[in-house]
């Protein structure tokens, strides 16, 4: 029985190197055909036929379609199927494919074929299309190449509606002089429409072009879904790293041609009887002629101001395509509803779409959408935005209405006010009864202020920096209007702040306050504190009381998906947003005001403590070892940052020069193994001074925390210095320690939100506070800890901050 194996497994070797054999001598005969006909395959892009005839010979007609469709010349994929596991996908074509001891998918190993060093991709060629043409194969084209040109852009419409988006594509196409071929798909149900250029372009002009024609077929057909503008071929400004892009199957294969499908068509969807006299004549567009067309809706202020701004966003694409995207509906445009516009409001806002023109609807629908900034961080990162919108809707459009997020209630009335439309209002929130709120206390000139602009709102966001008392002027608020109130926050101690506050600035028994946490569900229905988490896991609102108003605690977590949804369906008069900063480091803050409003007011950092503010930055000689590569992973950089000894005596030098002058400092990590390091060190150290050492660490449970607290606040009360050691989820939301006047952050970070977090818990006013000091440590020789030093530096200076460094 061996025997027999092992001659089995000889014979299966030896056919193995039968067929590489056969394979490299096809490859020699595809060089030498490539080679005859160089000639004509290197000029098929500047190839014109000014006049049409009747028939083409086979090389015309090969030379017409690699001319179209060819945008990569040395690999192409090729469609198979596994009928046993009912699977099929297109691959490179390679001439190593499958051969043992060459090719790692032999062996089961996972790996790119870009990637692999094994592959020997078969060029795009004469013999590959007539494969194709003939239906030996089904092969497609990659759409953009490595230095991120195209020959073409395709857009894909499939799905319900199919004919009329693409129609309608046209059709803005043509308006902008613009050619477009349809040809119907593969599956028969939707179709690829094609722009040809006459010579390689750049994708990120190409796609612009797109973007430009897509959104102008929109304001005409707004039922066109917004997922179209992810199925562009290239559906990328730059190839990812490792890949090829996206494929694109190519027309006219004969099985498919033969069943009416794969083939160009006119208007009425009837396929051209002479397909290749179609495609010799048909226009294209040479990057002039794209550049003049995106030029007339992108003026110069337009990417002057993009330019400016993309400092701040770091991505100037996202602001051009906004532009480009953007519905304008300038004031000599007649466009007459045919009738009242009812609009309903409840947790949405509902508008008939009966009687409206197409360019109102897809004003309306473009209002509740946004650029999605993970897309275009992809996008600039070269990584796949395979599976990644690069518009979000935050609305739902059905046959006879459109919901929207009542955060957009302004907009959309002042939308119809502009086109002189008659809207009737049907409000179907609730008005509970009104309560007895009085308010104990008294505001600041700046609370007041800051409340009064809340006030005249029914939504809104109220920005104020850690330590503004933003739950005083919430309280002021509730006090104010007088209806039954929820307040949804995320975390226990918000809540457990929120009850006293409420108990000390409305003078209501603690009973009196309905909580919703874990299992403990007692909602009252006068003033409630719910838990997000425990309010998301609510199968039925109903269960809960009719509320007048929401107030929303550090509204940047709106985003959640879970949070989004309940904001959805608990419908209240007045919707108010707290935070003290409203950026994410997702980029999807505009959520937030989408549901809670517009940004009504803000308090500065400079309004709220009048004191100094600076900034030491002290400059390190921290290098990575040139053995572990140019560009290591982002953790490996951080262990030997962390670890780094010269670093972290520099940063024990400044604490105990803090300590020796009695300050009160508060040092900062994410990483408990950099605290641990930075105290064991200080623990050794001789100071002028006593001192004492504190650290908040995650897993202590609440009470040990206020313990901890309570025994900082009496070493402040004996003048001792203290440094506490605190990882930063634990000082954020709902930390309140006002004598700190000392922070270290021995990390690097970057991201704006977290930097006005952490700076705000120096920002809260104490009598014995003569200034604020935060000590940043700048890492020179690294490329990225320098990018992230820079957008500090713009934190702090929007703060009020004076930077020295050293």
């Amino acid at each position: 029985m061996s025997d027999e194996l092992i001659h089995l497994q000889d014979r299966l070797k030896k056919l193995d190197q039968e067929r590489a054999g056969i394979l490299d001598q096809i490859s020699k005969i595809h060089s030498k055909k490539s080679e005859a006909n160089v000639s004509t395959c290197d000029n098929l892009h500047d190839l014109h036929i000014n006049k049409a005839v009747d028939s083409h010979s086979s090389q015309e007609k090969r030379n017409i379609f690699l001319g179209l469709f060819r945008c990569r010349k040395d690999v192409y994929p090729k469609l198979w199927e596994n009928i046993a596991q009912n699977k099929k996908g297109y691959s490179p074509v390679c001439k190593n494919e499958w051969i043992d001891g060459i090719c790692p998918k032999k062996k089961k190993v996972k790996i790119k074929c870009g990637e692999c060093t094994a592959h020997a991709f078969l060029p795009l060629d004469e013999l590959a299309i007539k494969s194709h043409l003939q239906g030996t194969n089904t092969i497609g084209t990659y759409a953009i190449r490595d230095d991120d040109s195209c020959i073409f852009l395709a857009c894909d419409f499939d799905g319900d509606g199919w004919k009329d988006d693409v129609i309608s594509y046209k059709n803005s196409a043509t308006a902008l002089s613009v050619e477009v071929s349809v040809e119907i798909s593969r599956s028969g149900n939707g179709a690829h429409a094609w722009i040809f250029f006459n010579d390689f372009i750049p994708a990120k002009e190409a796609r612009q072009l797109g973007t430009l024609i897509l959104s102008r077929a929109n304001e005409d057909r707004p039922q066109m879904k917004l997922a179209s503008y992810d199925r562009f071929f290239p559906n990328q400004d730059f190839i990812p790293k490792g890949g090829f892009g996206n494929l694109i199957a190519l027309p006219l294969q004969r099985q498919a041609r033969e069943k009416g499908r794969t083939v160009f068509v006119d208007d009425t969807f009837t396929p051209f009887e002479n397909p290749w006299e179609y495609l010799a004549n048909v226009k294209k567009l040479s990057l002039n002629d794209v550049t003049m067309i995106i030029a007339k809706y992108l003026s110069k202020t337009t990417k002057a101001s993009a330019e400016k701004n993309a400092e701040e966003l770091d991505d100037f694409q996202l602001i051009i395509d906004d532009k480009i995207t953007e519905v304008n509906i300038a004031k000599e445009e007649h466009l007459k509803c045919a009738s009242d516009i009812h609009i309903t409001i409840d947790s949405n806002i509902t508008i008939p779409l009966e009687g409206m023109p197409s360019k109102v609807i897809a004003k309306i629908k473009r209002m509740a959408t946004f650029s999605n900034p993970e897309f275009y961080r992809k996008n600039r990162m070269r990584m796949s935005t395979y599976d990644t919108p690069r518009l979000i809707f935050t609305g739902q459009l059905q046959n006879t209405h459109i919901i929207i997020p009542t955060g957009l209630k302004d907009m959309v009335l002042e939308l119809f006010k502009k086109i002189k439309a008659k809207v009737i209002l049907h409000d179907k929130r609730p008005r509970p009864q009104l309560q007895d709120f009085n308010f104990n206390g008294e505001l600041t000139p700046i609370q007041q202020n800051a409340t009064e602009e809340m006030l005249k709102h029914e939504g809104g966001v109220l920005v104020a920096p850690p330590g503004a008392g933003k739950t005083v002027m919430a309280c002021a608020m509730i006090a104010s209007r007088k209806v039954p109130t929820l307040i949804i926050v995320n975390k226990d101690t918000l809540l457990t702040q929120w009850k006293e506050r409420l108990s000390n600035f409305l003078n209501l028994d603690p009973k009196k306050i309905g909580i919703i946490k874990g299992s403990k569900k007692r909602p009252l229905g006068t003033v409630d504190v719910a838990m997000m988490q425990t309010l998301t896991s609510y199968q039925d609102f109903t269960e809960l009381p009719s509320y007048g108003q929401i107030i929303v605690d550090e509204c940047h977590h709106i985003p959640c998906v879970t949070f989004e949804d309940l904001l959805k369906r608990v419908p209240a008069q007045y919707l108010v947003g707290l935070t003290a900063t409203p950026y994410r480091k997702d980029r999807l803050e505009k959520i937030i005001y989408f549901y809670c409003g517009p940004i009504r007011h803000e308090i500065t950092t400079s309004e709220q403590i009048d004191i100094p503010k600076i900034v030491k930055v002290k400059k390190t000689n921290f290098k990575l070892p040139e053995e572990i590569g140019a560009q290591p992973p982002i953790h490996i950089v951080w262990e030997y940052l962390i670890k780094d000894d010269e670093r972290n005596n520099l940063i024990i030098s400044d604490i105990l020069a803090a300590i020796n002058l009695g300050r009160v400092s508060l040092i900062i990590s994410d990483r408990k193994e950099q605290l641990k390091t930075l105290e064991e060190k200080l623990l050794t150290c001789n100071s002028e001074r006593a001192f004492k050492i504190f650290k908040l660490e995650s897993g202590e449970g609440k009470k040990k925390r206020a313990k901890i607290l309570e025994e900082i606040d009496l070493a402040i009360l004996a003048q001792e210095s203290i440094c506490l050691f605190a990882t930063s989820a634990l000082i954020g939301e709902g930390f309140d320690l006002p004598r700190l006047d000392t922070l270290f952050l021995p990390m690097p970070l970057s991201f704006k939100g977290r930097m006005v977090q952490y700076a705000g818990r120096l920002h809260r006013k104490s009598e014995e506070k003569k200034d604020v000091l935060i000590h940043d440590y700048l890492d020179i020789n690294l490329p990225l800890t320098l990018k992230m030093y820079r957008n500090r530096q713009k934190t702090y200076k929007n703060m009020g901050y004076i930077l020295t460094e050293s």
